[in-house]
């Protein structure tokens, strides 16, 4: 079964744990203490680990090299549909994450997360 969490943004640290909306206000709770956290900073672990065992969030940023699609693929996860996906940035594709972390570049160096969109708004 899949663990169901979130990340936030608080204090210009990351916190982990259930989230909440109340109002519009974010919130990230811990052992039974809300914490109210920046809001478009919030994202949900998608259940998937890099090759590096770094879980990879919803609001991540990945980068696919060249070699391996015939041009340079980065873009953010998010949740489209029914799925988290990697979006590109120069195109519509949208990229499963079980494809690119699991299928074709099992616990390979090839997908790589580069930094998230509440940290590193200039990459994307």
């Amino acid at each position: 079964m899949r663990t169901i969490k979130f990340r936030g943004k608080r204090n210009g640290s990351w916190i982990y744990g259930h989230f909440q909306d109340v109002k519009g206000r974010a919130f990230i709770i811990i052992d039974g203490i809300n914490h109210e956290v920046e809001a478009d900073s919030v994202g949900q672990f998608t259940g998937i680990y890099d090759y590096q065992g770094n879980e990879v969030y919803e609001g991540d940023l990945v980068k696919l090299p060249s070699s391996d699609f015939n041009a340079e693929i980065i873009g953010p996860i998010i949740y489209h549909e029914t799925q988290f996906v990697l979006k590109s940035r120069w195109s519509k594709s949208k990229w499963s994450l079980d494809y690119v972390f699991r299928e074709v570049f099992p616990n390979t160096p090839t997908a790589t997360i580069i930094g998230n969109i509440t940290d590193n708004p200039g990459l994307l």
